[in-house]
């Protein structure tokens, strides 16, 4: 029952973030350690889900699945609702119920924490400059783009690349 290697060194890595922000206590270290505990905890969802040989919420998780991986693969680039749903084979209103029910947000929601997220990695993980991350991620406007990124880590993507970059 073991990982295959590359999400093995996807969750060793989600672990050593987790414990680094947690051990730097900079500001905003919580955000950045739930989400590299929920990146493990997505990881360990799917390879108990792929070894029972069921999802574990049934038709929805099955659903949702389609949905995070098509967000997942396509986050940089613009994603409509519509798009999302389709990936499942539902409709919009469907769409959304499933994600409310399941991850208690909308599907755009949970899109713009994602990049957010992919971004605050890219800070740590690149010299890349901010405005090249924020297109990269999907971003199309370095102002939306810092409006979410506070809003989700409560710094700034500069101030979280010197604060949390320093303890990584």
């Amino acid at each position: 029952h073991r990982f295959a290697p590359e999400e093995a060194e996807e969750a060793r890595a989600a672990f050593s973030r987790a414990f680094a922000q947690m051990a730097a206590e900079e500001p905003g270290y919580e955000f950045a350690v739930r989400e590299a505990v929920s990146r493990l905890c997505l990881l360990l969802c799917g390879r108990f889900a792929s070894l029972e040989g069921e999802e574990p919420a049934g038709q929805d998780g099955t659903r949702l699945r389609a949905m995070l991986e098509y967000i997942h693969a396509g986050f940089a680039q613009p994603i409509a609702l519509k798009q999302i749903a389709s990936a499942a084979n539902i409709g919009e209103r469907e769409c959304l119920r499933a994600f409310k029910k399941t991850l208690s947000v909308t599907p755009t929601a949970y899109l713009l924490r994602y990049r957010a997220s992919m971004s605050a990695q890219l800070l740590l993980d690149t010299d890349k400059s901010i405005a090249e991350i924020c297109f990269e991620v999907g971003f199309n406007s370095q102002s939306h783009y810092g409006q979410m990124f506070r809003r989700f880590f409560h710094i700034s993507p500069r101030e979280y690349r010197v604060q949390i970059g320093r303890a990584h």
